[in-house]
């Protein structure tokens, strides 16, 4: 007899139901990806996003979608334009949304806050429909459609071309349109100028390859450029400004600011082949008769890396200040206050602006009078030897090459600045704490002095000359060359020399430890009027910025860097210095086979904005007591969600949104925080009312 014959009919049936029928607990991760950029009006990180709409089964997590401002699918943003949400669905379930924008949960933008038509889906409707599969998927990118017509779901503002990278450029022309410099009908079009050896030719300094296009009757223009992909190398940075092409009597051609920059990442050349950059305004000017509101910006800034290379100790009388925002004097300067529960220093500043004004600013080191004083255990020595050197305390920050920090002024309650290198956090100099290297290391330092020989390239100085003139490294930011000893700006030289006449100069030193993985500097050589130094000003390329990456990582995640290391060699120019980008300095392990967590982790709360509860999830890579805690924004503990000794693994558990009295707490900005043994970590969370 054969086999099927031996089953029972309950057992065939079962089999037959297994085959075709998706396995049960088969739920599938789903995340959706949305660019703003082509909303009309302006988004930022403070605003709010949500996807509206039905579908045809239950989410697997409980979530609710409606086509009203209940729905729970709220997208975070993930900086800039680009906002996304990840869900769990079960396969073959259908969703029908549209996205909706606010600049908060019930005041939307454009008015209603709804997208407009899209070409009609299985509904009949112009929705968009998402057909879950089997397996876990991310969306290709969506663009939130604020235009007349019907489109595809999928569309773009700009073209999809073969083997090119598409960048979009917007600009707004509200500042000049308001001192009537300039008239949209007369003055029109604008056109995008930059560095043609950058893009291949696609954008040219001296003439307007790229056009923009005025979006309906309003002030913002936009238009994208089509660079060749086998032009370009990742990391490049592009330079470029906005240009009037029938300029108004009475108004510029040319932006007036510094150029503006955008670095050709990996993930636009080699994965999404197109982005879409912020929008400015023309000259960085608003218009000025928009009345300005009140809003309050928090600043957070962490220091462990000044404190591991003893550059800083609040419990001698160090401190931390905020310059800029409100005058770059020591009397303008804004108090920042330490806050445990963060190990960062903080200030909640409020402000009276024009929404979209650009603020700069930079974090100063406040140290105490005795820093300088011969006679006191916290006497520094080297460079700090008089009051007047304690004056060199401003930070020059690796994220912006050494320029001014800014952020845009959004004019909410808490407008929170993003962090450094992708991170959470800002850091001071944006010295990351596991950038600071403590075993000894050699470095060789590789400049191209070619083009400081060039009239062209090099036209207002003394030319250098090769085999007569000396050059070299010169470090002059205050922390790096603190943490070498160095007792002024001018002993701190590394001499460069050119063995073999080919142009490269180089220099091998062994560094003084503890310093840090990243190195700025500039570069001079002598002539016989003097020497002459590349680099300056206040915006980024002030200097170059070079990082010394990893050799490996311990099991924890934790870098080991190497015991030499020969930096890439960088073209003198001279001005917009090259500022590379960071590596990787912490490892995420993989799950080990038997399926216990190899390192300690915090994962981002989920979902994030929420309402009414989310869910945190964290491992355990061993045993440990564990504190699991819940902040508001000034540090105060609100909730205790975790107090106990648990094993090894990985774990998940929910707030609710009530605070430690089981009352609700008001909508802003919390803060979990997971400690673990040696391990600690925090996630920003945002509750939505």
């Amino acid at each position: 007899m054969t086999l099927l014959r031996k089953l029972s009919v309950s057992a065939l049936v079962v089999l037959l139901v297994s085959a075709f029928t998706v396995p049960l607990f088969s739920q599938v991760n789903v995340t959706f990806r949305v660019n703003m950029a082509t909303n009309n009006d302006t988004l930022n990180a403070g605003h709010f996003v949500q996807m509206r709409g039905q579908h045809t089964g239950s989410f697997p997590g409980g979530e609710n979608i409606t086509w009203g401002s209940d729905s729970d699918l709220v997208l975070a943003n993930d900086g800039g334009d680009y906002w996304s949400l990840t869900i769990q669905m079960n396969p073959q379930d259908t969703l029908y949304y549209k996205f909706w924008a606010g600049f908060d949960a019930n005041t939307g933008t454009s008015g209603s806050g709804w997208e407009n038509g899209f070409v009609k889906g299985p509904l009949g409707w112009d929705t968009r429909t998402f057909i879950c599969g089997d397996t876990d998927s991310t969306l290709a990118m969506q663009y939130y459609h604020d235009d007349a017509g019907e489109v595809d779901q999928y569309w773009r503002p700009f073209e999809v071309k073969a083997d090119t990278v598409a960048i979009w450029f917007r600009v707004n022309m509200a500042g000049l349109t308001k001192k009537e410099q300039f008239d949209p009908a007369a003055n029109g079009p604008l056109g995008i100028r930059g560095d043609g050896g950058t893009s291949a030719g696609a954008i040219d300094w001296g003439t307007s390859k790229v056009l923009l296009s005025r979006e309906g009757e309003g002030d913002f223009w936009s238009g994208a450029a089509y660079i060749p992909k086998d032009s370009l190398n990742v990391g490049d940075v592009q330079q470029y400004k906005f240009f009037v092409e029938n300029k108004h009597a009475d108004g510029p051609d040319w932006e007036s600011v510094d150029n503006r920059t955008f670095p050709y990442s990996d993930a636009v050349v080699n994965l999404t082949m197109d982005t879409t950059l912020a929008w400015n305004y023309f000259d960085n000017e608003p218009p000025a008769t928009v009345d300005p509101v009140d809003g309050n910006v928090v600043f957070r800034v962490a220091v462990e890396a000044l404190e591991k290379t003893n550059l800083f100790s609040r419990t001698v009388g160090d401190s931390i200040i905020i310059k800029g925002p409100k005058g770059w004097g020591d009397a303008e300067a804004l108090r920042m206050d330490y806050n445990p529960v963060l190990n960062e220093y903080t200030a909640n500043v409020p402000f009276k602006l024009i929404i979209g004004e650009v603020v700069s600013y930079k974090y100063f080191v406040k140290w105490d009078s005795s820093r300088v004083d011969s006679n006191s255990a916290n006497y520094f020595g080297g460079q700090f030897t008089t009051p007047g050197d304690l004056g060199q305390g401003w930070e020059e920050p690796g994220v912006t090459g050494g320029g001014n920090r800014t952020f845009t002024f959004e004019g909410i309650a808490q407008q929170f600045l993003p962090g450094d290198f992708g991170r959470d956090n800002q850091y001071f100099d944006s010295l990351l704490p596991e950038g600071v290297l403590t075993e000894p290391i050699t470095v060789t330092f590789n400049v191209n002095m070619t083009l400081a020989s060039d009239v062209v390239e090099n036209p207002n100085n003394e030319l250098f000359r090769p085999g007569t003139d000396s050059c070299w490294i010169a470090i002059d930011t205050p922390m790096w060359r603190q943490t070498q000893g160095f007792a002024s700006a001018d002993e701190a030289h590394y001499a460069l020399t050119d063995e073999d006449g080919d142009g490269i100069y180089s220099g091998t030193y062994e560094l003084v430890v503890p310093t840090f993985f990243s190195v700025p500097y500039v570069v001079g050589y002598s002539t016989d009027s003097g020497p002459v130094t590349n680099g300056g000003g206040f915006e980024k390329g002030r200097r170059y910025y070079q990082f010394i990456p990893p050799a490996s990582f311990n099991a924890d995640g934790s870098p080991v860097f190497p015991a030499e290391y020969n930096f890439p060699t960088v073209d003198w120019t001279l001005n917009n210095l090259h500022v590379e980008d960071p590596p990787v300095i912490t490892s995420v392990s993989a799950e080990e086979d038997n399926f216990l967590p190899a390192r300690f982790t915090l994962e981002q709360n989920y979902p994030n904005p929420f309402n009414p509860e989310t869910t945190v999830k964290y491992s355990l890579a061993k045993s440990a007591d564990v504190k699991i805690n819940v902040y508001n924004s000034i540090g105060q503990l609100v909730k205790v969600l975790v107090r106990q000794k648990q094993s090894s693994g990985s774990y998940t558990i929910t707030w609710s949104g009530k605070d430690q009295y089981g009352r609700i707490a008001p909508s802003g900005i919390y803060f979990v925080k997971m400690v673990a043994g040696k391990f600690q970590a925090v996630k920003k969370m945002t509750l939505l009312k």
